[in-house]
């Protein structure tokens, strides 16, 4: 009996730990194509010129910003990864939790992947991969790297997730330039509205401007917080600061991201880039 007992024993902890070792290769396998998307695009880059024609009819204060921006106008990247350190509140209630995340994002397509791994503990921890790959979107984490805990899909993540690329163009400023998939219309000497559409999706922001040239948030109603059971929408800002001279490019290395809510702002996030580099 007591044979027996070891043997099944010894059976469930072979089990697990091929479940924990499994599972994760398993979702990696998984991304391999998304990524390839994204490291490996055809899609022809947008040429720098700051002396085109489209290029001077954007508004006054974002053509100060791109031309702060792009140091080079030879650079013209396909895509940049970026990695982040930070600290995350579930709610606003919570402690703050660390977290870390490696990020894929192309400068060719609406494209990106974030994968973030969030330490609730010492001992544990929760991973998840949030994608935005040919107009659709999905989240999804697991306990543990292993254990799925949510799952979600659908048209208002693709939405939101195609805004939030949006927002995280500041990263690889080439995006922002004149092009198909970006329209940008002036407010006053300090802001100007972005409009950025993929085939049936599309979403707005306005970007607000220091004295400088620089990006110092940006304001969305087209984003969506996710709630017990299904996603709302809400307003959004994402804050940023401290600029720095990286890869040819001018960009923030400190962001906060926040919603504004009828009941007051609710700073969720709290991120500095630790690494990037552009290809």
């Amino acid at each position: 009996m007591k044979k027996l007992i070891k043997i099944v024993i010894a059976t469930f902890i072979i089990l697990t730990a091929g479940f924990f070792i499994g599972m994760p290769y398993l979702n990696n396998s998984f991304l391999e194509n998304d990524l390839e998307s994204i490291l490996e695009s055809k899609t022809k880059v947008k040429q720098v010129s700051f002396s085109s024609k489209n290029f001077s009819k954007l508004p006054q204060v974002v053509k100060k910003y791109l031309k702060k921006s792009i140091k080079n106008e030879s650079v013209s990247p396909h895509y940049c990864q970026y990695k982040t350190t930070g600290k995350i509140k579930t709610d606003k209630n919570s402690e703050w939790l660390n977290v870390t995340s490696q990020n894929y994002y192309s400068a060719t397509e609406s494209d990106f992947i974030k994968i973030i791994e969030t330490q609730n503990n010492l001992f544990f921890w929760t991973l998840a991969t949030n994608k935005y790959i040919n107009n659709q979107a999905s989240t999804n984490t697991k306990f543990l790297s292993s254990i799925p805990t949510s799952d979600f899909s659908g048209n208002k993540l693709s939405r939101s997730y195609l805004v939030l690329y949006l927002l995280e163009s500041v990263f690889c400023p080439t995006v922002l330039l004149p092009n198909r998939n970006v329209h940008w219309k002036a407010i006053d000497n300090t802001k100007a509205l972005a409009t950025i559409w993929h085939d049936n999706l599309k979403g707005t922001a306005v970007f607000h401007f220091n004295k400088k040239g620089e990006v110092v948030k940006i304001v969305t109603d087209d984003r969506y917080m996710p709630g017990a059971i299904d996603y709302n929408r809400e307003t959004f800002t994402i804050y940023f600061a401290n600029y720095k001279n990286v890869g040819g490019f001018n960009i923030p290395t400190y962001f906060e991201y926040q919603w504004n809510l009828a009941v007051g702002d609710f700073t969720f996030g709290r991120f500095y880039i630790s690494e990037i580099t552009y290809e």
